[in-house]
């Protein structure tokens, strides 16, 4: 919406090192952007290691990270111009790249063994307010991404064979979504999809090098209807939506092997919700929704991206309902403002895709028969004055895994769900220091329980807290800005998935500069 340029450079733990920046022009008729950013990192942090003893805590010592070097760049062009009557064209095109060193699971740690990401979007768009009437909306989209791993593994540490692969994923698409009111109480919505997705894997160890192709051709349509009934001032929404897919899936062995199945695979999955939005008073919104739903199986579920996480070509889709109830409450007054956001939400689930660990860190997405998931969330933000406030967030979920073929006890703990999630960031804010300088300093507290890594609950991880701080300074009408800030203050030594630790205490130091021309109205 501006012209003008802005930059950030900073750096920290870790041999941590970042930039980048970016350039707009802004007119009536027209606007642009371009960026850059950069990240690189040795990783080397610290954790604790039990020396493959998990039972005797007299060998465990603290190692260093090795092999967890990063090197990340994206880039990005956006363009929009206005045309008359409402309408507006849009260009953009993305550019990401990623080389890292791939560490081990736990004491077994990598020395060679890397993976490099390559992937460009390239997008056109069209919007319009006027097409379809003066109360329409058409939002016409269309797409190509292309990606390319490259998984190097040649001494066999972390796959069972020597490897070296170069997997290529190409994607087309469009999408078309309208809206309209067809009546003071009534809007009409509709979207059609369409997408060609084909995968082309690469072993240069395997004879011959070059497997099958996997493709996926996907078409969806939906349409919504909104009823505005007035006296209760409720929004009753029903949708129904419709996905078809052709897939010509591959079959990797565990030799890795890849041959190409004998027959495409055709699937219709039908979809369907029924809304309801209340806006009870000016502070008060209820809204409950139920829906009954399907999904396929994502690509990287299927095929893996190298490394720790492999692919089963033999997933089905999995299929459940989802019900939840909620609603927002905002009062304001003078400087106090609050609004909580509480929510029931409830899944029942045939044929979960769900991922489980297999060995020595590697995972793959298994179909689960049946799963329950159960929960509340409670979303919190508070205006303490003009300088204070408070960002807060809890979660229980109770998943359980209620299939009839469940390991272990009754209804085990579904992997890698925690039971709780707390989440809270107190800060201050708006600070003068003098005339030109304004800082603010905040704290976070992340909290999570333990939590199972396998179905049976057998081997559990223990619960975390990581504690964060940072202060702040902006100064020139906010074109300046310091940021210092550090994570995992307590130095805990604690993991999110078993034999993969977070990092350890570290500290970070950003600078930010912006020029910006407001655009004129």
């Amino acid at each position: 919406r501006n012209t003008g340029a802005q930059a950030e450079v900073g750096g920290g733990s870790f041999g941590t090192s970042f930039g980048g920046g970016g350039v707009s022009v802004s007119t009536r008729q027209a606007s642009v952007y371009a960026g850059a950013h950069l990240l690189s990192s040795r990783g080397d942090y610290s954790f604790r290691s039990d020396n493959g003893t998990a039972f005797d805590p007299s060998d465990d010592r603290d190692l260093s990270r090795q092999n967890n070097a990063l090197l990340q760049g994206d880039g990005t062009v956006r363009a929009t111009v206005s045309l008359p009557a409402g309408r507006k064209l849009s260009v953009s095109a993305l550019g990401f790249f990623r080389s890292q060193g791939l560490p081990g699971f736990g004491t077994r740690q990598t020395r060679f063994t890397t993976l490099e990401v390559g992937r460009a979007i390239t997008s056109v768009a069209y919007d319009s307010s006027s097409d379809l009437g003066p109360t329409s909306k058409l939002h016409l989209h269309f797409y190509y991404s292309f990606e390319q791993q490259r998984f190097r593994d040649a001494f066999s540490e972390i796959s069972i064979l020597p490897t070296l692969t170069r997997d290529r994923s190409d994607s087309f698409g469009s999408n078309f979504h309208f809206s309209r009111r067809l009546a003071w109480f009534v809007r009409l919505a509709g979207v059609v999809e369409l997408r060609y997705e084909q995968i082309a894997p690469r072993d240069a160890f395997k004879t011959p090098p070059q497997a099958p192709i996997a493709t996926r051709l996907f078409v969806g349509t939906g349409a919504e209807v909104d009823f505005w009934w007035a006296r209760l001032r409720l929004h009753v929404i029903p949708s129904l939506r419709l996905e078809v897919s052709r897939d010509a899936r591959i079959d990797v062995a565990r030799n890795g092997a890849v041959t190409a199945d004998s027959a495409a695979l055709l699937q219709a999955l039908p979809l369907g919700r029924l809304a309801f939005v209340e806006e009870a008073t000016a502070w008060l919104t209820l809204r409950a929704n139920v829906a009954r739903y399907e999904r396929l199986p994502s690509s990287s579920e299927l095929y893996g991206n190298s490394g720790f996480l492999l692919g089963n070509t033999k997933l089905e889709p999995e299929a459940g309902y989802n019900a939840d109830l909620g609603g927002t409450i905002r009062l304001r007054k003078s400087w106090f403002a609050v609004v909580v956001e509480p929510t029931l939400f409830a899944s029942f689930v045939d044929n979960l895709i769900q991922f489980q660990e297999v060995a020595n860190g590697r995972a793959r997405a298994l179909n689960l028969g049946r799963a329950r998931v159960l929960g509340v969330e409670l979303a919190l933000q508070l205006e303490m004055t003009r300088f204070a406030r408070l960002l807060a967030q809890a979660t229980f979920t109770d998943a359980r895994d209620v299939s009839d073929t469940s390991i272990g006890r009754l209804g085990p703990q579904l992997p890698l769900r925690p039971r709780f999630h707390l989440y809270a960031r107190p800060e201050v804010h708006n600070l003068r220091l003098g005339k030109q300088i304004t800082a603010g300093a905040y704290l976070e507290f992340d909290f999570t329980d333990e939590d199972y890594v396998d179905p049976a609950n057998f081997a559990k991880l223990p619960a975390r807290f990581l504690l964060g701080a940072g202060v702040y300074a902006d100064a020139l009408q906010r074109r300046l800005q310091v940021i210092a800030s550090a994570q995992n203050l307590t130095d805990a030594r604690v993991f999110d998935v078993a034999g993969f630790p977070l990092p350890s205490r570290a500290f970070f130091v950003s600078l930010r500069v912006k020029t910006e021309k407001e655009k004129e109205q």
